[in-house]
């Protein structure tokens, strides 16, 4: 069985050129926006970000608490750690891509110019309906 630091060393190696990949994908999209005008590489930066964030919870949530202990500097930081709700804004997202690439694919003339219009309003839709279910 491999020990927690290296378990953490391999997980920060594999994960790092595909942080740098995204970023750089970002930063393609962003500097030729004019050539990527399109829904879909609107929905692919969102999405982009969510992965990021994902990530970026799921290191602090699973990698970093698993090299952690009880009594070491940083364990206040988990000692009262909850649940996120971050699976239910990926599906959404998922889906939300899907559906943009099928309406397109029927009807580019009509389904584009909708979804370039309104974009941000289903993006802040899918982002924020999750957050009406935290009560729970």
């Amino acid at each position: 069985m491999l020990s927690a630091l290296l378990t953490f060393i391999i997980s920060v190696t594999y994960s790092v050129p595909s942080i740098l990949l995204y970023f750089f994908t970002m930063f393609i999209i962003f500097r030729y926006r004019k050539t990527f005008d399109s829904s879909f590489f609107t929905l692919y930066l969102y999405d982009g970000a969510m992965n990021l964030f994902t990530y970026i919870v799921g290191f602090y949530m699973m990698r970093l608490n698993s090299i952690t202990c009880e009594t070491c500097a940083f364990a206040f930081i988990y000692r009262n750690m909850r649940e996120l709700g971050v699976l239910e804004i990926l599906y959404s997202t998922t889906a939300l891509i899907s559906f943009n690439r099928l309406s397109v694919l029927w009807n580019y003339k009509t389904a584009e110019p909708i979804w370039k219009k309104y974009t941000w309003l289903i993006m802040l839709i899918v982002f924020a309906l999750p957050f009406l279910d935290t009560h729970r």
